[in-house]
């Protein structure tokens, strides 16, 4: 059997997303094969996919996504993954698009909400 890659992974996961109305605001940040940080704003470590929808005190939810089968975080995504859960937000690293699903639903889990999360405006 093929391995999966990461984009691979990443694109199961958006697809399965998008038939939630909070799926439209899921999106991809741009910084993959950037090891260093580049005068344009490209920060080595940043993860790969925010959802930014507040939740249970979080402020929103960073994913640094690797391939099911394997990937290994480097030394800057463990410090962005720190920073960022120091300052509010829930920020996670999953191997597979199905752990990816499992901590969305678990961090939009209705217990944890503080207000109902609705989209004044449909996303395209």
């Amino acid at each position: 059997m093929r391995k999966q890659t990461e984009d691979w992974e990443q694109r199961q996961l958006v697809q399965w997303a998008r038939r939630f109305p909070w799926g439209q605001l899921l999106f991809h940040i741009p910084n993959e094969n950037h090891h260093h940080d580049t005068p344009i704003g490209v920060r080595a470590g940043v993860p790969d996919l925010m959802l930014p929808v507040p939740m249970g005190g979080r402020h929103g939810l960073f994913i640094e996504m690797k391939r099911a089968d394997g990937g290994r975080l480097r030394e800057s995504q463990k410090k962005w993954l720190g920073w960022l859960n120091e300052l509010g937000y829930e920020a996670v690293c999953c191997h597979g698009w199905q752990e990816a699903r499992d901590a969305i639903e678990r961090y939009m889990d209705d217990s944890r909400r503080d207000d109902t999360v609705q989209l004044r405006h449909d996303a395209d």
